[in-house]
């Protein structure tokens, strides 16, 4: 049993580490390179019809449907969809922009409920992200993500106070809607302050309410990064390696201001001896392999890295299918979770302990 477990993982992780994007893929990487960076984009191969149907639900599934929509409007008419599928994309687009916008007044006057009481309140994860896109409300996410520090049960009361229910059955955070938006009230920064770099991040975030006076309070752009490499890090090993091309995106971003706001070396410190230097390195490895927006003091920095890294990230992006949930037969789901118990779990806690070496 144990001989073919062992011939079993072998097999799982040759074809991981042996992973050749397809056509649909590297277009959508070049889509999202022009729509970021304002390059200049033209097709050597248009896409078909089909072809671009499988783009746009592998856009969709990665969260990246307005940044490949704004990519496409830089072809020239001839390689763009046709007209059917680009009114369709056009329309989901213009739902995430009124949604980023519906998320904006909800902050508003989540602020104006939280102002009179003098609580002060962190916006992380995705609108702080956002703040860092070209056009902030093509960065898709789904809640507002707040941290009241020691006030969590006074900002839980300020939000009753006005009418609004608040959930506390997730012992993690609240729940709430403002303006139709959910709100997460987390209790705290971060779930597990176990480690040593994750109690660096909690004390930064105190940091940051003594330095900046007014709320909404972002972090600044250095720690930004820490918390971006721990996030990813958290995805890719407790969620049977699930990471999407909208975090590479961010990491780009983010390397957009690094030189200027902040420095790789300063990170690299920052996130000694743990799983995350690693996570950063090969997002890092992986921007100047798309993007090639790497300055040359940070390629210097980054360690040696194997295709076989470098691959199975780029696998965990694209492995996934791109259908719904409800057009998979169940026999498929139920293989599904029987590979994912004997599978991938012992395989996430063999990468894990491989990148905290």
């Amino acid at each position: 049993m144990f001989a073919y477990l062992f011939f079993l993982y072998f097999c799982i992780l040759t074809n991981l580490c042996h992973f050749c994007m397809n056509k649909v893929q590297n277009t959508l990487v070049s889509l999202t390179k022009s729509a970021l960076f304002g390059t200049a984009l033209n097709l050597p191969e248009p896409l078909t019809a089909s072809e671009y149907e499988e783009l746009y639900h592998c856009a969709k599934h990665n969260g990246v449907m307005a940044l490949c929509l704004d990519g496409i409007q830089r072809l020239p008419e001839s390689q763009q969809p046709d007209k059917v599928l680009k009114m369709k994309w056009i329309a989901n687009v213009g739902a995430i922009e009124k949604r980023y916008a519906d998320k904006q007044k909800a902050l508003d006057m989540l602020m104006d409920i939280l102002r009179p009481d003098d609580i002060a309140c962190m916006v992380f994860k995705g609108f702080s992200i956002s703040r860092l896109y070209p056009v902030p409300s093509h960065r898709e996410f789904g809640d507002l993500d707040i941290f009241l520090y020691k006030d969590y049960s006074r900002g839980n009361t300020a939000f009753r106070k006005n009418g609004i229910h608040v959930n506390t059955e997730n012992h993690h955070h609240a729940q709430c809607r403002i303006n139709g938006i959910l709100v997460e009230n987390h209790a705290a920064f971060l779930h597990n302050s176990n480690s040593t770099f994750e109690r660096k991040l909690e004390q930064i975030a105190q940091k940051v309410r003594e330095e900046q006076q007014e709320s909404p309070l972002f972090l600044p752009p250095l720690h930004h990064a820490a918390y971006i490499a721990h996030h990813a890090s958290q995805h890719f090993f407790t969620n049977d390696c699930n990471i999407r091309l909208r975090t590479i995106c961010d990491w780009a971003v983010i390397l957009q201001g690094e030189g200027k706001d902040w420095h790789y070396s300063d990170l690299k410190k920052l996130l000694q001896h743990t799983r995350e230097t690693r996570m950063a390195d090969i997002m890092t490895t992986i921007c100047q392999h798309w993007y090639g927006n790497v300055s040359h003091d940070t390629r210097k920095q980054l360690k040696t890295f194997s295709e076989r890294n470098k691959n199975l990230f780029i696998k965990a992006i694209f492995a996934k299918k791109y259908q719904r949930k409800d057009e998979k037969r169940k026999w498929v789901r139920y293989l599904g979770h029987i590979y994912k118990q004997i599978v991938f779990k012992p395989l996430r806690k063999a990468l894990s302990k491989k990148y905290t070496k």
